[in-house]
Order: structure tokens, then C-alpha cells, then sequence
């Protein structure tokens, strides 16, 4: 995938429009938040610190990618969210996407829940963990489980029993471990 925006971008040294920065800049919050996860992927795949260090061919690689045609891809930004995983993992001295520590403890609050959970509830943990930056990703991921039954819609609001709760975000974490291997 980082080979492939790459290759995306070619060799142009022109620099991006303010309208390209700013749709890049809507692109990124809606994909990592509001925070400056974003730079630790533009950095991973280009070298960059910044949106604005950025060459129009490498910003339009970005947005061709997460928004091929206009509205987000999730396949990209389920990619994009793992990149970012992969980039914090190799940052960590311990060398670890997550800490075992702290997963099995969000897995206790939601084996120790009193009745239903809220997918809301999961979605929130997995966000936690710090697998993804938000809960929304977390939800998305979610929605992948191939257990989930044909036309069961997960909401935040959705409520699960606390065993299927338990195997959404074991698969999640599992998928995720799998997947940084």
C-alpha cells in the first residue's frame, strides 16, 4: 500500500493548491480525528512532517486513495487506521501495536458489565486500546466480524449480550495483532 502511493505521487515537486491542503485536511480529520495522528503517516509514507511539506502529486496520491471518488473508501481507511497502528508499533520501544496489560483490562470492563453492553460500549474500549484514534473506527472494525448475523445492523446504540460483546472485541484485537505481524 505505501509502495503504491508512491508510486501514486511520481517525482512532481509542485506544490499543493490551498484548496488541495484543505480537502486533504478534511480527509485526514475525518479519517484519524482531530488529532495530528495524520503526520506519523504522511511521515511513514513520504517522509514529510506536514500536509503543507507535501508535493500536489503525493497530496492528490492521499486523497485518490482515501476518496477515490468522492466519498471515503473504507477498505483505505480501515488501511489507513492499521498504517497507523503498524507506524505507532514500530515507534514503541516495547515494539508492540498493544499492551497486553491494558486489553485485558478493557476486556474485564466489559466481562464485568451487569446485563447488555451498548456496541457504543465496545466501539469506545477498542478505541482504548489504542489500536485506532476514535470510536467510530473501532465500530467499523466491528462491523467486519464475519459472525455477525445477516442483517444485524451495529449502531452505537445496539444492544449486545455481553458474549458477543467479548467475541466482537476479541476478533477486533486478534484481527489487529494478526494483521501488525
Amino acid at each position: 500500500m505505501v509502495e503504491r502511493l508512491r508510486r501514486a505521487a511520481g517525482n512532481g515537486r509542485a506544490k499543493p493548491t490551498a484548496r488541495t491542503i484543505t480537502a486533504l485536511h478534511l480527509t485526514f480529520q475525518e479519517v484519524f480525528g482531530e488529532g495530528d495522528d495524520y503526520r506519523a503517516v504522511v511521515r511513514a509514507v513520504f517522509g514529510v512532517n506536514g500536509k503543507s511539506d507535501l508535493t500536489d502529486q503525493q497530496a492528490k496520491a492521499f486523497l485518490n486513495w482515501l476518496k477515490p471518488n468522492g466519498e471515503l473508501n473504507q477498505q483505505a481507511y480501515v488501511d489507513a487506521l492499521m498504517l497507523l497502528g503498524t507506524v505507532k508499533t514500530e515507534a514503541a520501544p516495547a515494539g508492540r501495536l498493544l499492551d497486553p496489560g491494558r486489553v485485558a483490562d478493557l476486556r474485564a470492563t466489559i466481562d464485568g458489565s451487569d446485563g447488555d453492553v451498548t456496541a457504543g460500549f465496545v466501539a469506545d474500549r477498542i478505541a482504548m486500546t489504542g489500536l485506532v484514534g476514535q470510536p467510530e473506527a473501532g465500530m467499523y472494525l466491528m462491523r467486519q466480524w464475519p459472525h455477525l448475523p445477516e442483517g444485524k445492523v451495529l449502531e452505537f446504540p445496539t444492544k449486545l449480550k455481553v458474549k458477543t460483546a467479548l467475541a466482537l472485541f476479541d476478533y477486533v484485537m486478534d484481527t489487529a495483532e494478526k494483521q501488525a505481524a
